[in-house]
């Protein structure tokens, strides 16, 4: 908090201070990846696939892969998980789509 008067030089009251080495951010417990295979290009589902190998993690992953108009098919891929960071929810949409990756929990 920072306060100051009138006149008078600002005060700084700090009730907490953590390391930056021990902060602890929440990564999404699982989330949904939607492809428009229609719109996707042919090495999308390749790239995709490494992108989640690069980035290790607990995050359950499911793949929405739709063919418009014809199906829509839900894989969850087994034994892959991800570190969702907002980095790589990112790199995922510019990948397959804006708004293709739901957050889960």
């Amino acid at each position: 908090v920072l306060r100051g008067e009138e006149d008078a030089a600002p005060k700084l009251a700090i009730s907490n201070i953590t390391a930056l080495e021990d902060v602890k951010i929440k990564l999404p417990g699982s989330m949904r990846i939607r492809i428009a295979l229609d719109s996707v290009g042919e090495g999308a589902l390749t790239a995709l696939h490494a992108m989640m190998l690069a980035t290790p993690g607990k995050g359950k992953v499911l793949l929405d892969l739709e063919q418009k108009d014809e199906y829509l098919v839900v894989l969850e891929p087994e034994g892959l998980g991800v570190a969702a960071d907002k980095g790589f929810i990112e790199r995922v949409e510019e990948l397959v789509g804006a708004g293709s990756v739901r957050v889960i929990d």
